[in-house]
């Protein structure tokens, strides 16, 4: 197992990674910053020491920036550039963090003190939650013939995954339109 050191470092000192796989949009770095602001830096920002690139929490780098912080507690790594671009990936992917159970709700309706979770987008949490759930009662495979009927207009649209959640509910009010067939695939 490598070798790990926590510390804190200044801020201005850490350099923020240019290949970084993630955005954040708008809304949910305000549930960052909410976050940050309600609970402090709970999870340590992983820098590599070799170059002080942030391998993991570009995001929180970003928040930070804005607010009157001086020093940041980081965790240090000594990573040659294909393992820090490695252990970037790791961090930052959802398919090796678990998922979501139905005791999410549960969970978030046993905090009696609801305004702790203001700001922190947990409405999101339990609609994903939710919409899966619905998605897989519903889920079947089915033939669909892919030439356009006459006097159909077809579009395809696409559209980035921060905003589809908004575009889905326009675009499922549409749908319920007599004549209107509307499919999506999420990439």
């Amino acid at each position: 197992m490598k070798q790990t050191e926590r510390t804190t470092l200044p801020l201005d000192s850490l350099v923020p990674s240019p290949y970084n796989p993630r955005r954040i949009s708008d809304d949910a770095a305000k549930g960052l910053q909410s976050s940050i602001e309600k609970f402090g830096m709970v999870q340590d920002i992983v820098v590599n020491r070799k170059n002080n690139r942030v391998v993991g929490g570009n995001q929180r780098l970003s928040i930070l920036r804005g607010m009157d912080i001086e020093e940041v507690p980081v965790v240090l790594v000594d990573l040659d550039e294909d393992e820090e671009k490695a252990l970037c990936v790791a961090l930052n992917n959802g398919h090796i963090q678990g998922e979501w159970t139905p005791d999410l709700k549960e969970l978030l309706d046993s905090i009696t003190d609801k305004e702790i979770l203001d700001g922190l987008r947990t409405d999101t949490l339990v609609e994903a939650l939710t919409k899966g759930k619905e998605d897989e009662a519903e889920s079947t495979i089915e033939e669909v013939d892919m030439r356009p009927p006459p006097k159909m207009v077809w579009a395809l649209v696409a559209v980035p995954s921060e905003k589809w959640s908004d575009v889905s509910s326009l675009l499922e009010q549409v749908s319920k339109t007599e004549g209107v067939i509307y499919d999506s695939v999420i990439r």
